[in-house]
Protein backbone atom coordinates (compact mmCIF):
# COMPACT_ATOMS: atom_id res chain seq x y z
CA UNK A 1 0.00 0.00 0.00
CA UNK A 2 2.69 2.68 0.75
CA UNK A 3 5.64 1.42 -1.45
CA UNK A 4 5.17 4.36 -3.74
CA UNK A 5 5.90 6.64 -0.80
CA UNK A 6 8.82 5.01 -0.56
CA UNK A 7 11.88 8.20 -0.20
CA UNK A 8 14.04 8.33 -3.06
CA UNK A 9 17.33 8.08 -0.53
CA UNK A 10 16.24 4.29 0.04
CA UNK A 11 17.70 2.25 -2.27
CA UNK A 12 15.34 -0.06 -3.46
CA UNK A 13 15.79 -4.40 -4.51
CA UNK A 14 12.82 -5.77 -5.78
CA UNK A 15 12.61 -9.59 -6.37
CA UNK A 16 10.53 -11.47 -8.55
CA UNK A 17 9.52 -14.72 -9.20
CA UNK A 18 7.72 -16.14 -12.29
CA UNK A 19 3.83 -16.03 -10.99
CA UNK A 20 2.94 -19.28 -11.49
CA UNK A 21 5.45 -20.17 -9.11
CA UNK A 22 4.49 -17.48 -6.76
CA UNK A 23 0.54 -18.12 -7.20
CA UNK A 24 1.10 -22.23 -6.52
CA UNK A 25 3.51 -21.89 -3.59
CA UNK A 26 2.64 -22.49 0.08
CA UNK A 27 3.87 -21.80 3.46
CA UNK A 28 3.35 -23.07 6.83
CA UNK A 29 2.07 -19.95 8.23
CA UNK A 30 -1.30 -20.42 5.66
CA UNK A 31 -0.99 -24.13 4.93
CA UNK A 32 -4.02 -24.09 7.19
CA UNK A 33 -6.05 -21.29 6.03
CA UNK A 34 -5.68 -22.17 2.25
CA UNK A 35 -4.00 -24.19 -0.04
CA UNK A 36 -1.26 -21.76 -1.67
CA UNK A 37 0.33 -18.55 0.49
CA UNK A 38 0.23 -16.25 -2.15
CA UNK A 39 -3.71 -16.01 -3.59
CA UNK A 40 -4.32 -13.71 -7.12
CA UNK A 41 -5.94 -10.65 -5.38
CA UNK A 42 -3.05 -10.49 -3.55
CA UNK A 43 -0.45 -10.86 -6.40
CA UNK A 44 -2.10 -8.20 -8.28
CA UNK A 45 -1.92 -5.93 -5.14
CA UNK A 46 2.04 -6.30 -5.13
CA UNK A 47 1.82 -6.28 -9.02
CA UNK A 48 -0.22 -2.85 -9.04
CA UNK A 49 2.02 -1.25 -6.09
CA UNK A 50 4.81 -1.83 -8.33
CA UNK A 51 3.58 -0.23 -10.81
CA UNK A 52 2.20 2.84 -8.93
CA UNK A 53 5.99 3.08 -8.09
CA UNK A 54 7.31 3.29 -11.07
CA UNK A 55 4.66 6.17 -11.82
CA UNK A 56 5.21 7.80 -8.81
CA UNK A 57 9.00 7.83 -9.08
CA UNK A 58 9.70 6.97 -12.67
CA UNK A 59 13.55 8.33 -12.19
CA UNK A 60 14.35 5.82 -8.63
CA UNK A 61 17.03 3.28 -9.47
CA UNK A 62 15.27 -0.40 -8.50
CA UNK A 63 17.63 -3.08 -8.79
CA UNK A 64 15.36 -6.20 -10.05
CA UNK A 65 16.61 -9.71 -8.82
CA UNK A 66 14.67 -12.69 -10.40
CA UNK A 67 13.95 -15.78 -8.06
CA UNK A 68 15.52 -17.83 -10.43
CA UNK A 69 19.12 -16.34 -11.41
CA UNK A 70 19.32 -15.98 -7.48
CA UNK A 71 18.68 -20.06 -7.34
CA UNK A 72 20.88 -20.35 -10.66
CA UNK A 73 23.68 -18.14 -10.20
CA UNK A 74 23.70 -17.08 -6.50
CA UNK A 75 26.86 -15.67 -6.74
CA UNK A 76 26.68 -13.49 -9.88
CA UNK A 77 23.22 -11.77 -8.54
CA UNK A 78 25.22 -11.21 -4.72
CA UNK A 79 27.88 -9.25 -6.93
CA UNK A 80 24.97 -7.53 -8.68
CA UNK A 81 23.43 -6.28 -5.07
CA UNK A 82 26.64 -5.55 -3.88
CA UNK A 83 28.18 -3.61 -6.48
CA UNK A 84 24.94 -1.35 -6.47
CA UNK A 85 24.97 -0.58 -3.16
CA UNK A 86 28.74 0.10 -2.63
CA UNK A 87 28.77 -3.63 -0.15
CA UNK A 88 30.75 -6.05 0.46
CA UNK A 89 29.35 -9.84 1.42
CA UNK A 90 30.41 -11.24 4.40
CA UNK A 91 29.36 -15.14 3.21
CA UNK A 92 28.76 -15.80 -0.22
CA UNK A 93 25.14 -17.00 -0.80
CA UNK A 94 26.29 -20.47 -2.17
CA UNK A 95 27.83 -21.06 0.87
CA UNK A 96 25.28 -19.74 3.56
CA UNK A 97 24.51 -22.88 5.43
CA UNK A 98 21.70 -21.48 7.09
CA UNK A 99 20.02 -20.37 3.70
CA UNK A 100 20.17 -23.31 1.45
CA UNK A 101 19.19 -23.00 -2.33
CA UNK A 102 16.68 -25.10 -3.57
CA UNK A 103 16.09 -25.65 -7.22
CA UNK A 104 13.46 -28.11 -6.55
CA UNK A 105 11.47 -24.91 -6.07
CA UNK A 106 11.54 -23.90 -9.90
CA UNK A 107 8.62 -24.26 -11.39
CA UNK A 108 6.60 -26.98 -10.16
CA UNK A 109 3.47 -25.94 -11.62
CA UNK A 110 4.78 -27.90 -14.33
CA UNK A 111 5.27 -30.81 -12.99
CA UNK A 112 1.99 -30.70 -11.15
CA UNK A 113 -1.24 -31.07 -13.08
CA UNK A 114 -3.06 -29.80 -10.29
CA UNK A 115 -1.14 -26.73 -10.21
CA UNK A 116 -1.69 -26.43 -14.02
CA UNK A 117 -5.67 -26.92 -13.96
CA UNK A 118 -6.03 -24.22 -10.82
CA UNK A 119 -3.84 -21.68 -13.31
CA UNK A 120 -5.78 -22.43 -15.99
CA UNK A 121 -8.77 -21.98 -14.47
CA UNK A 122 -7.82 -18.61 -13.28
CA UNK A 123 -10.38 -15.52 -14.59
CA UNK A 124 -8.71 -14.48 -17.94
CA UNK A 125 -8.73 -10.50 -17.19
CA UNK A 126 -6.06 -11.79 -14.24
CA UNK A 127 -3.89 -13.61 -16.56
CA UNK A 128 -3.90 -11.15 -18.96
CA UNK A 129 -1.74 -9.20 -15.99
CA UNK A 130 0.00 -12.27 -15.73
CA UNK A 131 1.07 -11.99 -19.46
CA UNK A 132 2.46 -8.26 -19.27
CA UNK A 133 4.09 -9.52 -15.82
CA UNK A 134 5.87 -12.08 -17.42
CA UNK A 135 6.61 -10.01 -20.43
CA UNK A 136 8.16 -7.40 -18.37
CA UNK A 137 10.47 -9.73 -16.67
CA UNK A 138 11.63 -12.26 -19.34
CA UNK A 139 8.91 -15.12 -18.18
CA UNK A 140 7.31 -17.61 -20.64
CA UNK A 141 3.65 -17.38 -20.48
CA UNK A 142 2.53 -21.41 -21.34
CA UNK A 143 -1.13 -20.84 -20.43
CA UNK A 144 -3.06 -19.02 -23.64
CA UNK A 145 -4.57 -15.57 -22.67
CA UNK A 146 -7.77 -14.19 -23.83
CA UNK A 147 -6.80 -10.59 -26.25
CA UNK A 148 -9.13 -8.65 -23.83
CA UNK A 149 -7.43 -5.13 -22.45
CA UNK A 150 -7.96 -6.12 -18.27
CA UNK A 151 -6.50 -2.66 -16.64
Amino acid sequence: MHLAKLPPSIGLIYCVRHPFDTLTSSHPQTRNERRFHVTPHRWLAEYDALIRLKKAQPHRQILFVRYEDMIGEPDAQQDRIAQSFGLTPRIRFSEDPDNPIRVASLRKWERNEEFRTYLGGLPPAFLVRVQRFCAAFGYDMPISTPTVDAR
